[in-house]
């Protein structure tokens, strides 16, 4: 018997026996004498990088059933924050946006007009500079673990 991994059912070839399998009753008393993988109508997933994340986390169907909203999943739901541009949560699109906003930054605080705000704002580019760094220090110690 032969078995097309790439049908909707079990699609039987060919068999040992002298009879012919049905797609719904299929019978292993011989067993499968080999199984072929077409190349018919596969698509090739997209790039990793270029996927944008779901809007929630995967929970389970009956959690999903039997759950009942308490306070907590109020608050929450409250607090969680709407984000317009799922691309902001890839981390070249979190890059982007941090380094856009360093740039804001600098230029709010060379054009402030009052001394506090000016000296406020170019803390925050300070601190935006020092995540920047410390993020590309993760991802080389990242990638220095995966090559091993």
């Amino acid at each position: 018997m032969c078995l097309n991994k790439h049908v909707n059912y079990w699609d039987t070839c060919t068999t040992k026996s002298t009879s012919k399998a049905k797609h719904m009753d299929i019978k292993f008393e011989r067993g499968i004498d080999r199984i072929t993988h077409t190349r018919q109508n596969e698509t090739a997933l997209p790039a990793t990088t270029r996927l944008l994340p779901t809007d929630s986390a995967s929970t389970a169907e009956l959690d999903k059933l039997l759950a009942r909203p308490n306070l907590r999943d109020y608050v929450f739901a409250a607090l969680r924050p709407q984000i317009a541009d799922k691309a902001l949560l890839t981390p070249a699109g979190f890059q982007q946006a941090l380094h856009d906003a360093s740039a804001l930054l600098q230029r709010s605080a060379a054009v402030a007009a009052n001394p506090t705000e000016a000296a406020a704002l170019e803390r925050g580019w300070h601190q935006l500079g020092e995540q920047t760094d410390l993020r590309l220090l993760l991802t080389l110690y990242r990638n220095a673990l995966f090559q091993g």
